[in-house]
């Protein structure tokens, strides 16, 4: 007999993604978002998940694959080195491969293993939690198509940095080519993850989206050119993406794209920001077609 949570899901599964992605983004944002007009930042990630079909965002969203492309586009000196990938982990042999190294899904975001220098572990339970990685449909909540066309997976890479803390996330949103916004995150994957936010020249702004924003004063990263540069020439074939890097040891270092940032579902404080920052991406928003259309009105 399936719970009441596999029946809430088995219901959620048949909504028109339309109705799910209008629904979610109330629950955001208190409001409906306008699909057929979409304006604010938060408003066309949506019309994204529902209407881009772009076939290479699932590549360059893949984190073992984009690898590749990143060599292509600015140098391999920029990618993090692979230890392995693939889907039987039942293989690796953890304990030969070269500490530090992190444990991630190729096919889903936020979710990670850091095995340290004197970490440890038990890798049944390791094992079990990438099989269980690669059994999960991520984003198929949310309806961000991209997740459902790359292959599950899992990627070991060297863990950078000071091989305790992951170092801090430069997050370049990157519209038409071009840096319009520097998210800062500091203390990912641990306790008391901090933000900052910063326009292209590095001058900070007021403005809060989900975690707190930090007490400290994040020093302007002395490479902040080349960051731009490279974020600049990944984002360059996409009318937007974010693209993370960190910097370790005078070396920049990509982290991934992303398409569809916190589903679209982040708020910013002031309210008005996120219209402001909707305004640097400019979507060929066309009404949907006829029969993608619901009695659901959005907007």
């Amino acid at each position: 007999m399936l719970g009441l949570s596999s029946v809430k899901q088995a219901i959620w599964a048949t909504l028109p993604d339309a109705w799910a992605v209008g629904i979610q983004y109330r629950r955001a944002h208190g409001r409906f978002p306008d699909l057929r007009r979409p304006a604010t930042f938060t408003e066309k990630v949506q019309f994204r998940k529902l209407y881009d079909r772009d076939a290479r965002m699932p590549l360059f969203a893949d984190k073992a694959k984009v690898k590749d492309l990143i060599s292509a586009m600015v140098g391999s000196r920029y990618v993090i080195p692979t230890l392995w990938t693939g889907r039987d982990v039942e293989t690796v042999d953890f304990d030969a491969l070269a500490r530090p190294f992190v444990i991630k899904p190729t096919h889903s975001c936020g979710q990670a293993i850091f095995v340290r220098e004197t970490d440890v572990m038990d890798w049944n339970e390791v094992r079990a939690r990438c099989h269980a990685w690669m059994d999960s449909l991520y984003g198929s909540r949310t309806r961000e198509w991209l997740y459902g066309h790359i292959e599950p997976a899992v990627m070991i890479e060297s863990m950078i940095g000071d091989g305790q803390t992951p170092p801090a996330d430069y997050k370049f949103f990157v519209f038409h080519g071009r840096t319009q916004l520097i998210q800062v995150d500091i203390q990912r994957f641990g306790d008391g993850q901090e933000r900052a936010i910063y326009d292209a020249e590095w001058r900070r702004l007021a403005v809060q989206s989900t975690y707190p924003d930090t007490r400290h004063e994040v020093h302007r990263p002395e490479l902040l050119a080349e960051m731009k540069r490279v974020a600049e020439a990944i984002g360059s074939p996409f009318d937007f993406v974010r693209v993370d890097l960190y910097v370790v040891a005078g070396r920049v270092y990509f982290g991934e794209t992303t398409f569809y940032p916190a589903s679209g579902y982040a708020r910013y404080r002031p309210d008005g920001f996120d219209a402001e920052l909707g305004r640097h991406w400019h979507i060929d928003a066309k009404a949907p077609p006829a029969r993608e259309q619901t009695a659901f009105s959005f907007g």
